[in-house]
């Protein structure tokens, strides 16, 4: 093995760096380099004789005899010593300056840090300034809001007022008409026709004053809202009859009132009060007659009496001429129908085309049928308007009900009507009278006869919910089902539709 001497692991000291405070060599250690610079020498000329013997033994045993000396140690040591000097005075610079580089970043943050909280003081201050304005404007604001909010209701309460100044003035220019017609009106019925009336010249006097004493209408004030259900066909007949009556100036053209209205549909369904409820909202005067009147009370003068009540009739316009169980009347013709009656129909026919173009004045020809099947194609052609009125539903019948027992002492309860009203489907309005005034007599029932002759009106016991199920017990619809679809079929068929309006 090649034997290296210690010498050669050493660094000449004069060559280490050590900054500025080793720049200088001692005796011993230039000797030292001397020394060592001169076995470099002789060991480099004996290289080629050393790689021969490398194997030898003898090399080994004298590389293994050399020994470092005192001084060389020391200066190794020296060497090693240095260098970890300089190494740890690097770091120690290099922490200092650091430290220096962070304490001056950390003065820096720290002067912005109470720049910053100057700053956020003044801002602080700012935002407090701020949130103060903020405050005094919204309160600002909300007064301002409170004025406005007053001034819009003082300008809607101003608009209602002006409104309903509006629609007052409307009022009183629709009534003063209305005055003025019903002053007419009252004048023509309370005075009997000059000669020269026009309208009624030729006709025979005490035909007129016939109608005017027996067909003239002049009994209880009836309106659509006292008339329970039948919502559709109340606002139909505002549409189609009372609007137009009460403003003839907007209901001109296609927009008049039709000349026949035909109200249908089971027998107690409220035709007649309709009938007697449009007379009343529109302020026109109500005629009155049934067709067997016609047929019998009037027997051999029903050609007369029909062309001179629509004569009376267009006098006192606006009217309305109702005909009950206008079927009877109208049917279909025969061929071996009665001569006088075959005129009549004839005569009536010819009035009711003519009804709505007098000059004179509106005539709305009503007519009111429990079998609207039977009527003849012209008369149903000639009444435009038909209207179904069905059996009241639920709602309708609680309403009727508790109107009924209204006048009466009874202990019904609310849950009561709910119940009737529910147990009485198919009921018409005649039927759930028949049943109220079957239920009013309950009490009676139980006095004795000499209880009956000495009680006071006071004293008698009120209806009951059990008086009630006594008499739907023996009481039934006076309707059945096969009539009722019987009506459907010929509404669907003939009827006008509820929402014809557009509604």
């Amino acid at each position: 093995t090649e034997s290296v001497g210690v010498e050669d692991t050493l660094t000449p000291v004069g060559s280490i760096s050590t900054g500025s405070t080793f720049t200088e060599s001692t005796p011993a250690v230039s000797e030292a380099n001397s020394n060592a610079t001169k076995r470099k020498q002789d060991e480099s000329k004996s290289t080629s004789s050393r790689k021969k013997k490398k194997n030898s033994p003898a090399s080994s045993t004298a590389a293994a005899a050399g020994r470092v000396s005192p001084i060389e140690g020391n200066l190794m040591n020296a060497s090693n010593f240095f260098e970890e000097a300089q190494k740890r005075y690097f770091e120690y610079a290099a922490l200092e300056t650091e430290k220096k580089n962070q304490e001056a970043e950390i003065k820096e943050l720290v002067n912005k840090v109470h720049g910053l909280e100057g700053q956020m003081k003044e801002k602080g201050e700012e935002l407090s300034a701020m949130m103060a304005q903020l405050t005094e404007k919204t309160d600002a604001m909300k007064h301002l809001e409170d004025k406005v909010e007053a001034l819009k209701r003082g300008k809607l309460a101003l608009d209602d007022e002006v409104e309903a100044l509006k629609r007052g003035k409307h009022a009183l220019e629709t009534e003063n008409r209305q005055l003025k017609s019903d002053m007419e009106r009252l004048r023509r019925r309370s005075s009997p026709p000059s000669d020269d009336e026009d309208i009624l010249r030729g006709l025979d006097k005490e035909l007129i004053e016939k109608i005017n004493n027996q067909i003239v209408n002049n009994g209880e004030e009836v309106t659509l809202d006292q008339i329970a259900g039948l919502e559709n066909a109340k606002e139909t007949v505002h549409q189609l009859v009372t609007y137009p009556m009460k403003r003839p100036d907007l209901f001109t053209g296609l927009r008049a009132c039709p000349k026949g209205l035909l109200l249908f549909g089971p027998p107690g369904t409220g035709k007649t009060t309709i009938a007697k409820a449009i007379a009343h909202e529109s302020g026109a005067t109500f005629f009155s007659i049934s067709s067997s009147d016609l047929t019998s009370k009037w027997l051999g003068e029903g050609e007369k009496l029909v062309k001179t009540l629509f004569a009376v009739a267009a006098y006192q316009a606006p009217s309305i001429v109702f005909i009950d169980e206008v079927d009877s009347m109208l049917t279909q013709r025969r061929a071996d129908e009665d001569d006088a009656i075959r005129r009549m129909k004839t005569e009536f026919l010819v009035q009711l085309d003519g009804a709505g173009n007098r000059r004179e004045g509106h005539v709305l020809v009503m007519g009111a049928t429990n079998r609207p099947q039977d009527l003849d194609e012209g008369a149903r052609r000639r009444f435009a308007k038909r209207l179904y009125l069905p059996l009241p539903n639920q709602p309708a019948r609680e309403t009727l009900l508790r109107t009924l027992v209204a006048k009466n002492s009874h202990s019904l309860k609310d849950d009561d009507f709910v119940n009737l009203s529910r147990d009485t489907e198919g009921y018409s309005g005649a039927d759930l009278k028949n049943l109220c005034n079957d239920a009013s007599f309950g009490p009676m029932r139980t006095l004795s006869p000499e209880a009956m002759m000495s009680i006071s009106p006071d004293d008698v016991p009120p209806i009951s919910y059990e008086h009630f199920c006594r008499s739907l017990r023996i009481t039934s619809p006076s309707v059945g089902q096969e009539d009722l679809q019987a009506y459907v079929d010929w509404s669907n068929a003939h009827g006008t539709k509820p929402d014809f309006l557009g509604n």
